[in-house]
């Protein structure tokens, strides 16, 4: 038990009266005392050994210690006796001395003779028994677990005997030792440890182990959807649809107890171990404050987590309890609530009925409710009969930032994955697992958007059972198998196909002259379907799609990177794709698994002629890609950044133009809003800072309107990885050239310069306070720029 619980238990200890204390351990029978000072002792000492020796060869000994260093052995005597003894009980002193001359006289060896033996023992626990009855005690402890008066502690102390001293330990040592080190014993001591043992194992059985984290420390707790309910129609409005309740999932007990059969499933790395896991070290804790209290007449609640997998060597609930509860002996303290088998989906397809079946007699056997957890599979769409299906929803962005909040202490980072999460949010999984890989991807890399593609090669990976055989987990195909056919899969029938879902029986004829073109073993498909269906990618019913859109676009990706030496014209294929509204982020993945970008294809980008808004967009957005291929050359970035900043004006006159042309009442500084949004997206990025800084030089050098147009949104974009100093004077610089500028020109750099200086109250202040000026100077001339009230600066 960790030193921070024991402390806390010591604490709670100390509010029970010393004497109520003192009476507790008297009451104590002296067998069950000596397993109780063992681990006292062991606890005071961790680094002695400790045994029990009392029977019917322990020579006088009720329990030895042997402490071992570099300079030698030594063996203690323990001679433990329950009940006062009084110096007037001759009887009771006398026994005792005789034990304790016995003790000390048993020793058939020295310590010298035996120290191979010492060593052997230290390092097989188990000999030690053997080995204690041979070695020589040089110091006896006499352990009175009652009063001991001054007449009876000199008697005994003066008991010496082959020059072995003998110490006597009274109960007030006792009470404030047992306090101290071993607190449990005042609330079944036992019982305390089993708890503690069994919470400590779930804190720290997760993924951040490594920081030094339990899992209680970092939970987040997620929603559940209660799902196949009934539809439900509202007769005043004639609206259908289905009464799925949600919830937190911390009052999945209230459910565990009314509905008794339950299956929880979720996305691979939602976090369904770790949910029921966190369930499960509640439900202890809640026992163990049972115990604190002294329900010591009552059977105390408790669940029991388990692989589903162990389920099929068990086979009965005896079996089960014997196994789960050490010592033995305490599993009558317990009543078993709740069964939760995590995993489901890892045990064999053809082995899951049986898994079901089982834990459904088992937990009949034990009269407790049975959860289990599992991927989406066949066995689980339709639950079996009695069971009530929960899904886990992936998280929203609020738990996403709680969970960072409580994961990340840099504060850098923490900012980073707060504005990175914003952008990407609708790209990735918003799950345990992916929120996880982006901490690890921001701590490593200081950047989420580029690393998108990583994230995904990374969690798919994960997905597919790149790890499974290391977990245990018995997998026939590798991930790179399973990865290449959803790549292949998604190219060639949803995106040469121009589909984002596709019939069954497509999908059963692709899956077949895949199979045979790699010549697989017909025995084997089963199996590679079943570990398919187990990665949670694809969502097969009459019809089958991907589970989430972008997993789709990045499958397609990987493809096409695959056979990228097949294409012909490949940058006019990646440039189609880029302007393609259906398939524009396949692009983006593609770029991303070659982490650069050649110059052929930001070419082709920047030579589509363009006429709307939205063509001047994706020119503007090609920074994206810039990010994607962070490890393009430096001249490479600086060449695109400049003819992307390049199309903002044309594409702020294309806005107005087209507003103006559907009569549409817009604010012209709107047009200036949406291009600060894209060139934040575009540009914002440390892997491209130090080229846009290399730019913004370039620009610097001709400060026209154009240009000093183009250096404010450079800055709005980058403005947090300037330092202040440096973005105060930068800004500062632009708006005195902009003063020889046009007023209503003046006006929309001032409100771009607000919007730089956000953080600076003072710079931000300054700069709003001229533009009032300017407005007041001319209201009429700023009405295209503020055509109604409802356009008022704030």
């Amino acid at each position: 038990m960790s030193n921070k619980k024991v402390a806390e238990i010591s604490q709670r200890a100390k509010t029970i009266d010393k004497e109520k204390r003192g009476d507790l351990l008297k009451s104590i029978p002296e067998v069950e005392m000596h397993r109780h000072l063992k681990e006292l002792f062991q606890a005071m000492e961790p680094n002695y050994v400790v045994e029990v020796t009392h029977g019917s060869t322990e020579f006088g000994k009720d329990l030895v210690i042997v402490k071992q260093d570099k300079f030698g052995s030594d063996a203690i005597g323990v001679v433990v006796k329950c009940g006062d003894i009084k110096g007037t009980t001759l009887g009771e002193v006398d026994q005792i001395k005789g034990r304790i001359k016995t003790a000390v006289e048993s020793g058939a060896k020295k310590i010298r003779e035996v120290s191979s033996q010492i060593e052997q023992a230290l390092a097989h626990p188990a000999a030690l028994k053997s080995v204690f009855e041979t070695i020589q005690v040089t110091k006896v402890f006499c352990v009175i677990a009652g009063g001991c008066s001054n007449q009876a502690r000199t008697r005994l102390e003066k008991e010496v005997v082959n020059n072995a001293p003998v110490e006597v330990f009274d109960l007030d040592w006792l009470v404030d030792s047992f306090t101290e080190f071993y607190p449990q014993i005042f609330f079944e001591g036992r019982v305390i440890d089993f708890i503690q043992q069994k919470i400590e194992n779930l804190e720290i059985k997760h993924c951040l182990s490594k920081r030094g984290k339990n899992l209680s420390e970092y939970f987040v707790d997620p929603i559940v959807a209660e799902m196949d309910s009934p539809v439900q129609i509202d007769k005043a409005n004639l609206d259908l649809g289905a009464d799925n309740k949600k919830m937190p999932f911390s009052q999945l007990k209230q459910a565990i107890t009314s509905s008794k059969k339950i299956i929880l499933i979720g996305d691979p790395g939602s976090g369904k171990s770790g949910a029921v896991a966190k369930l499960a070290i509640d439900m202890y804790k809640q026992a163990g404050a049972l115990v604190y209290q002294g329900a010591s007449k009552k059977k105390i609640n408790i669940p029991i987590l388990i692989p589903a997998n162990d389920v099929l060597s068990l086979k009965s609930a005896t079996d089960l309890t014997k196994e789960y509860f050490q010592p033995v002996e305490i599993k009558d303290r317990f009543k078993v609530v709740a069964l939760i088998l995590d995993g489901l989906d890892e045990v064999p397809s053809d082995k899951r009925p049986l898994v079901i079946e089982k834990a459904q007699a088992l937990a009949a056997q034990l009269d407790s409710a049975v959860v289990i957890t599992s991927r989406r599979i066949d066995l689980v769409d339709i639950p079996p009969s009695g069971f009530q299906k929960y899904e886990l929803l992936h998280f929203q962005f609020s738990q996403a930032i709680k969970l960072f909040e409580k994961v990340v202490l840099n504060p850098t980072s923490l900012s980073s994955l707060r504005a990175g999460l914003e952008k990407i949010k609708s790209q990735i999984p918003m799950i345990p697992l992916s929120l996880m890989f982006l901490v690890e991807l921001v701590e490593e890399n200081k950047e989420i958007p580029a690393s998108v593609t990583e994230l995904y090669d990374r969690y798919y990976d994960m997905a597919l059972g790149r790890w499974d055989r290391q977990k245990g987990i018995s997998v026939l195909f590798e991930y790179l198998i399973k990865k290449n056919f959803l790549a292949a899969l998604a190219f060639s029938e949803f995106l040469k196909k121009n589909r984002l879902e596709i019939p069954r029986k497509d999908f059963e004829a692709f899956f077949t002259e895949y199979a045979k073109k790699y010549n697989w073993n017909q025995g084997n498909c089963g199996m590679f379907f079943s570990e398919i269906e187990r990665a949670g990618v694809l969502d097969i019913r009459d019809s089958v799609m991907f589970r989430h859109r972008s997993i789709l676009d990045y499958f397609a990706a990987h493809h096409i990177y695959d056979i990228r030496a097949e294409f012909q014209n490949l940058s006019d294929f990646i440039r189609d794709l880029y302007f393609n509204d259906l398939w524009s982020e396949v692009a983006f993945f593609y770029v991303g698994l070659r982490r650069e970008i050649s110059e052929e294809i930001l070419t082709k980008i920047f030579d589509v002629p363009a006429s709307t808004p939205q063509a001047y967009w994706g020119k503007i957005l090609a920074g994206q890609l810039l990010q994607a291929g962070w490890n393009s050359p430096s001249k490479l970035k600086q060449f695109g950044l400049q003819k992307s900043i390049g199309y903002t004006p044309k594409a702020r006159a294309a806005f107005i133009a087209s507003a103006k042309e559907s009569k549409a009442d817009v604010p012209e500084i709107f047009a200036d809003v949406l291009l600060m949004g894209l060139s934040e997206a575009s540009y914002g990025s440390t892997f491209l800072f130090e080229d846009t800084k290399h730019v913004i030089s370039m620009l610097e050098k001709e400060l026209t309107a154009e240009n000093i147009y183009m250096l404010l949104l450079l800055l709005v974009a980058s403005r947090r990885f300037w330092a202040p100093e440096k973005l105060v004077a930068q800004v500062g610089n632009l708006l005195t050239a902009s003063a020889k500028l046009p007023q209503d020109v003046q006006a929309r750099n001032l409100l771009v310069a607000m919007l730089v200086e956000n953080e600076n109250k003072d710079a931000k202040k300054a700069i709003k306070n001229k533009l009032m000026r300017l407005i007041k100077k001319n209201p009429k001339f700023f009405e295209k720029l503020f055509p109604s009230k409802k356009h008022q600066l704030k």
